[in-house]
């Protein structure tokens, strides 16, 4: 790192700790700063990654998650990052990871702090794990079904433990409180709250029905538990916006795409009905069957069964990826011609696999996340409105797309990420000169 990188670093670093009048014992604040965290090492692999706006997390294959990034999020408000006990300072207090946190117990500490390298929450066993795009917390599902989050909130069973004695040891480091079951009557297959789907391939969602999301129930509806989606047919596939406005899923019965929810102005729901919401999932208006779906703010994409990829709704940023910028209520074909596995998206970007396991990505790339140089396509929008290969010639098995970042797990289970390096979603070695550069070329994560 050069001179003025390392200067800047630790400029942020003691920004990040607060005035040192304030740490325990009126310590130097940079004394609290580890360059990696307490507790245990992450091996440095991975079978699945998760991004959301501020953090990451990935699932190792014996099943324990780990996170990365920005602590103030509320995936981590509980417990605000992992805290170390710090033996040399007054009894209850305790020191965080990255920064000191003048904090007791349970309680938030004044200033968030940037966790650069993988951290286990827990030693909860999942067999999958995901991060909400708005920033929501940590979930997981176990092999059973069952749901839990790392969050406290009307959609958990909060039970006398969790903010005293739900702590999970990591070695000899206190780890998140530990995680709290969603409320939901029947097994699950993984979790996308508000949505998801239950074993048996049932639509489910929570919260409140503003957009419909519920299907036809009234627009006040409320519910903490996980309830059936009226009228959703059952489903091999759910996709739900990162802002909760539509969902999409794919039948069981004849594989083709339905959605509903908020349709106005853009056609995310893939009917030709704007100025209205959808309240009984809907066929999207093509003969085309699918097999992978995923849904941007206002757009949606699917993978057909013989494996190209259509999109439908706001094709601003070229989000379509048809080779322009403009609506379309009906599928429209992506450009390029390849076939895909599968796809995922962003708030404003898609990526999906092909057969041989390399990365395209299209839609918004002001922040690097298509994984290629930055260059304008709607104005003065840095995108690509058809299909652009991701650099490195990386082959992924995963990806997972946020706000601002795109990461993937390679055959090797190793995991890289590319785009904005703020909170310390690159790791260490992508910060540079500042914590806002961008990387357009996927930066390995190191334990």
């Amino acid at each position: 790192m050069r001179a003025s990188s390392m200067l800047l670093f630790v400029a942020a670093l003691a920004a990040c700790a607060g005035d040192s009048s304030t740490g325990p014992g009126g310590t130097n604040p940079l004394a609290g700063y580890h360059a990696t965290p307490p507790g245990p090492t992450w091996p440095g692999t991975a079978v699945a990654v998760t991004v959301s706006t501020y953090d990451t997390c990935l699932l190792m294959a014996d099943g324990t998650p780990w996170c990365w990034g920005n602590t103030a999020s509320v995936a981590w408000r509980i417990d605000d990052g992992i805290r170390s006990w710090d033996p040399s300072k007054t009894a209850g207090w305790y020191r965080d990871s990255i920064c000191l946190a003048n904090t007791t117990v349970g309680q938030v500490p004044g200033w968030p702090c940037n966790v650069f390298h993988p951290i286990r929450l827990g030693t909860k066993v999942l067999a999958s794990v995901a991060l909400p795009v708005n920033d929501g917390a940590p979930c997981g599902v176990d092999a059973a079904g069952a749901a839990y989050c790392w969050d406290q909130g009307p959609h958990l069973n909060i039970n006398a433990d969790s903010m005293t004695n739900g702590v999970a040891w990591c070695g000899q480091t206190l780890c998140l409180y530990a995680p709290q079951a969603v409320r939901g009557g029947q097994p699950i297959r993984d979790i996308l709250l508000p949505c998801t789907l239950s074993t048996a391939g049932v639509p489910l969602c929570l919260g409140f029905n503003s957009f419909n999301l519920m299907g036809n129930r009234p627009i006040n509806f409320h519910s903490d538990t996980l309830v059936a989606v009226i009228g959703a047919p059952a489903s091999t596939a759910l996709a739900v916006s990162p802002s909760g406005n539509f969902a999409c899923s794919i039948a069981t019965a004849n594989s083709k795409a339905y959605c509903w929810g908020w349709n106005e102005t853009s056609w995310g729901v893939g009917v030709d009905s704007t100025g209205n919401q959808i309240a009984t999932p809907k066929p999207v208006a093509s003969t085309l069957t699918f097999k992978s779906i995923a849904t941007a703010l206002w757009t949606a994409c699917a993978i057909a069964t013989a494996g190209p990829a259509y999109c439908w709704g706001d094709g601003r940023g070229g989000v379509l990826g048809w080779g322009g910028n403009g609506f379309s209520f009906a599928p429209v074909a992506v450009a390029g011609g390849h076939t895909f596995t599968s796809i995922i998206a962003g708030p404003a970007h898609f990526c999906a696999l092909d057969g041989g396991g390399a990365a395209w990505c299209w839609g918004n790339n002001n922040s690097g996340e298509l994984g290629v140089s930055r260059a304008p396509c709607d104005g003065a929008t840095f995108c690509s409105s058809s299909p652009v290969q991701v650099s490195g010639g990386h082959t992924f098995t995963q990806l997972s797309a946020g706000p601002a970042q795109t990461c993937g797990v390679t055959t090797a289970h190793e995991v890289y990420c590319w785009g904005s390096t703020k909170y310390g979603r690159l790791g260490p070695a992508a910060l540079g000169t500042d914590f806002s550069m961008v990387s357009t070329t996927p930066v390995k994560i190191t334990p």
